[in-house]
């Protein structure tokens, strides 16, 4: 019987790892905190729209779906941006090499 086992951990990719970690935990945090702020605005918008509370907590819901909908789109959005950063990266040691 083998065993397959995976990629060998590197110092690099723990650093990379606990950076992501810290990134998701914020943006977990950023994002409840945010539809937090939501909710407690529903009184004071039930108030100044004379409207039912329950027609005022479809505001939170509706934004709570688009939130969902848009944070995908966000990081597929951002993909080429960060493929042409890294360009001039790649780009810039040939281009040194080439003018010599």
């Amino acid at each position: 019987m083998s065993t397959v086992t995976g990629p060998a951990r590197t110092a690099g990719s723990a650093a990379t790892l606990a950076r992501t970690l810290v990134v998701v935990v914020i943006g977990s945090i950023m994002a409840v905190l945010d539809v937090t702020i939501v909710n407690v605005a529903l009184h004071p918008l039930a108030t100044l729209f004379d409207a039912p509370l329950a027609t005022v907590q479809w505001v939170a819901t509706g934004y709570t779906l688009a939130l969902c909908a848009v944070i995908p789109l966000a990081a597929w959005g951002h993909e080429p941006l960060r493929r042409q950063a890294r360009l001039p990266h790649r780009v810039g040691p040939v281009h040194r090499r080439l003018r010599r």
